[in-house]
């Protein structure tokens, strides 16, 4: 598994390279620590807030609307 998986914050015995993710069922590019709960991806691009990012773009398409 790829060292970007690893969390260097983690307070469990996974934090020492033994973390046991799993694959997600559904996504194959998700993963999962059995020990944590640490979700990692392997999609360089996913963003952990979307709503934040649909709130910036509402924001910038309403001031180009009113200029």
């Amino acid at each position: 598994m790829p060292n970007e998986l690893k969390h260097q914050n983690c307070t469990h015995e996974c934090a020492q390279g033994h973390c046991p993710f799993v694959n997600d069922p559904q996504n194959p590019r998700r993963y999962v620590c059995l020990k944590c709960g640490l979700e990692r991806s392997l999609d360089k691009y996913e963003t952990e807030n979307p709503p934040v990012l649909a709130l910036i773009l509402t924001a910038i398409i309403l001031f180009m609307l009113v200029l």
